[in-house]
């Protein structure tokens, strides 16, 4: 059975036609009942591997980001096309990091954190936005210590930031023997080894590296047959 649709006169129908009066809130607090709202909306995007549908607004997006303004003014296709009826694919970012690429393009803040700052940066770098790029940059910057760079590091092989992997290796290199004996050493990807491996200075006799590596592939047996290549990887 389906459920009847409100009709004029009932309060859902006022909610949906007459939302409620927003005119006690600041600019900033009415700008944000606009993100990811349906309310006046005229584009919709498809994100991530789900496809969830996100809404936004062309004249606040387009003041926001030059590479929405080419995509809603210029020759792409979005920019011809009803954005109600053709939705937008965003296939690279999911919701949660392109809901806050929304809030900073309405509201000028998003929220950082260990677990979102390089695909937060990914997305601003997508969008170039350039207060947030600097902003999840020093976030970054602040909070990469020896603890957690063998798991940034990794987790940058899905964007190859070219800043971040610079800090990484150098704290990596600064320390090796210590990275060498954590046990996310050895959970490594081939290409996060390799591009360790390949560091001109390290602070560590060549040996100490060898024998990380073999430890690593004892680990990693489907990368195994790669150990009499090792020497391509210095």
């Amino acid at each position: 059975m389906t459920t009847p649709k409100p009709i004029n006169g009932t309060p859902e129908a006022d909610q949906q036609q007459n939302p409620p009066s927003t005119t006690s809130r600041s600019a900033m607090g009415r700008l944000e009942l606009l993100i990811n709202s349906e309310l006046f909306a005229d584009v919709v995007f498809s994100v991530g591997c789900d496809e969830t549908l996100m809404y936004g607004h062309k004249a606040i997006l387009t003041m926001a980001s030059d590479v929405f303004r080419a995509q809603f003014t210029g020759s792409f296709r979005e920019s011809r096309e009803n954005g109600q009826e053709h939705e937008i694919l965003v296939v690279d970012i999911e919701p949660p990091v392109f809901m806050e690429i929304l809030r900073y393009a309405y509201c000028d803040k998003a929220t950082i954190s260990a677990d979102n700052v390089l695909h937060l940066l990914y997305a601003a770098e997508k969008y170039l936005l350039t207060k947030l790029i600097k902003k999840c940059t020093e976030f970054a910057e602040e909070r990469l210590c020896e603890a957690n760079v063998l798991a940034i590091f990794e987790q940058n092989r899905n964007y190859e930031l070219e800043d971040i992997n610079r800090k990484c290796l150098d704290i990596i290199c600064l320390n090796p023997i210590r990275m060498f004996g954590d046990e996310h050493f050895l959970t490594l990807d081939s290409k996060s080894l390799e591009l360790i491996a390949g560091c001109e200075r390290m602070n560590c006799q060549l040996s100490h590296l060898l024998k990380a590596i073999e430890a690593w592939l004892k680990i990693n047996e489907h990368d195994a047959e790669r150990g009499n290549d090792v020497t391509s990887w210095i």
